[in-house]
């Protein structure tokens, strides 16, 4: 499954933030989604830390990136 698709399409406004979650357990990543759409913002699961850290970590290709999520 590519990132991309999982993004949340539950974000209410025209343009939502994207925040990048990552983690190795499922209903934690599950819950922290929630936290996030509940804050406002467009939750991106990367996955696993073995796959995503690499993304995420200083230098890698996400660091610069700033995401919005058009609705």
């Amino acid at each position: 499954m590519q990132a991309w698709s999982r993004l949340s399409t539950r974000c209410r406004l025209p343009c939502c933030r994207v925040v990048v979650l990552t983690g190795n357990d499922e209903d934690a990543n599950a819950q922290v989604a929630a936290l996030i759409e509940k804050l406002g913002f467009a939750p991106l699961n990367l996955g696993s830390l073995a796959v995503a850290a690499p993304l995420q970590q200083f230098g890698g290709p996400l660091v610069p990136v700033n995401l919005i999520k058009k609705s």
